[in-house]
């Protein structure tokens, strides 16, 4: 916080960034519909395929770069922002938001006493 340009905000900045991820799920749903509207026998199998990989690949590709660019900073009209953090915040948090849909799909295919 220290370092950061955005200072003490940097909380309530990253807050907001979370907040903006829930619209995975959303995403998920609209894709999910299309795909089922569009192929109706194999649509729901791919979009939840498709989403799983992404979803994992996502997260890990955010969590990855933000090992090395969480103290980056960019100008954005000569002021200094913090971007790759609160960019690579939103791709991490979105990826987090969307797996609560995405994983429990697959978790439902296990007997119960697995998955309780």
């Amino acid at each position: 916080v220290a370092t950061a340009p955005e200072g003490w905000r940097l909380a309530s900045v990253l807050a907001l960034t979370v907040q903006f991820a829930n619209v995975g799920p959303l995403a998920f749903y609209v894709a999910r519909r299309w795909a089922m509207h569009r192929y109706p026998e194999t649509g729901d199998a791919i979009v939840a395929a498709v989403t799983t990989y992404v979803v994992m690949a996502l997260g890990a590709l955010a969590m990855g770069a933000l090992v090395f660019c969480w103290d980056a900073t960019w100008v954005f009209w000569g002021t200094e922002h913090s971007a790759p953090l609160i960019a690579l915040t939103f791709l991490a948090a979105f990826a987090d938001c969307t797996s609560s849909l995405v994983f429990w799909r697959f978790a439902g295919g296990f007997r119960p006493l697995f998955v309780s």
